[in-house]
C-alpha cells in the first residue's frame, strides 16, 4: 500500500495538499497535483487532472454494522475512500482498501483532515455553486446516489448551514447528511497550480 507522507509544517503550509502516492513539496505545486502517471495501490491509473475530495456524515440507524466499500463519480477517473491522520508529527494519507466501517447505531464523520472521498484525475473543474453526481456503495445498504454541492471554501460551506444544507439521503439503514465539496480547479497547462483548493486536508 502506498501512503502519501509530508511533514506537518509542509502540510499546513500548503493547505493540506496531500495526494495519494505523491510527496508534497513547497517548491513545486504542479508536482504535488499533477505528475500522476503512476498507478494507485489498487492499480487504477491516476492520470493528470488534479484531485478533489468530498465530506459528509454517514449514519447507520440499523442494528447491523455496514461498510462503505466504494464509490463512483462523473468528475474523476478514480474515486477512492481515504483517511488522513497525524502519526508522530507526520501527516499520512492512504486509501482504505477494506472500506470504511459504519457501525450500527453510530454516525461516522468524513471531514477535512480525516476520512474523505478522494477523486483522482479530475475530468472537469469542480466549481462553486454547482453540483456533481456521486454514487457510494455500501456492503449491505447497496448504492446511495448523491448530488453533491460545491463551495468556494470550508468557511463558505459552514456559513451556508443550516439553511442550504442538502436534503438527507436514506437507503436502507444508511442516511447521509451534510455532504459537500470544496472547489477544485482541474489541472491543465493553463492552470498548473490548482491546489490547495483541490486537496482534502484543510
Amino acid at each position: 500500500m502506498t501512503t502519501t507522507i509530508t511533514t506537518r509544517r509542509a502540510f499546513f503550509g500548503l493547505g493540506g495538499a496531500a495526494i495519494a502516492a505523491i510527496a508534497i513539496t513547497r517548491s513545486n505545486p504542479r508536482t504535488a497535483l499533477g505528475d500522476m502517471g503512476t498507478a494507485s495501490p489498487e492499480g487504477t491509473p491516476m492520470a493528470m487532472g488534479g484531485a478533489a475530495a468530498a465530506w459528509m456524515l454517514i449514519t447507520n440507524d440499523g442494528t447491523d454494522d455496514d461498510r462503505l466499500v466504494g464509490g463512483e463519480s462523473d468528475i474523476a477517473k478514480s474515486t477512492e475512500i481515504h483517511e488522513m491522520k497525524l502519526v508522530d508529527e507526520v501527516m499520512q494519507m492512504s486509501p482504505l482498501p477494506d472500506g470504511l466501517p459504519i457501525p450500527a447505531g453510530q454516525t461516522v464523520e468524513l471531514k477535512p483532515g480525516g476520512y474523505h472521498i478522494m477523486f483522482l484525475g479530475l475530468t472537469q473543474g469542480v466549481l462553486p455553486n454547482t453540483t456533481y453526481k456521486l454514487t457510494l456503495t455500501f456492503e449491505k445498504a447497496g448504492e446511495v446516489e448523491l448530488e453533491v454541492p460545491v463551495y468556494m471554501s470550508e468557511d463558505a460551506h459552514t456559513d451556508s448551514l443550516p439553511d442550504d444544507a442538502p436534503e438527507p439521503v436514506t437507503v436502507s439503514s444508511i442516511t447521509i447528511t451534510n455532504y459537500w465539496t470544496r472547489m477544485a480547479p482541474m489541472l491543465t497547462d493553463a492552470s498548473p497550480e490548482a491546489s490547495p483548493e483541490a486537496t482534502p486536508g484543510m
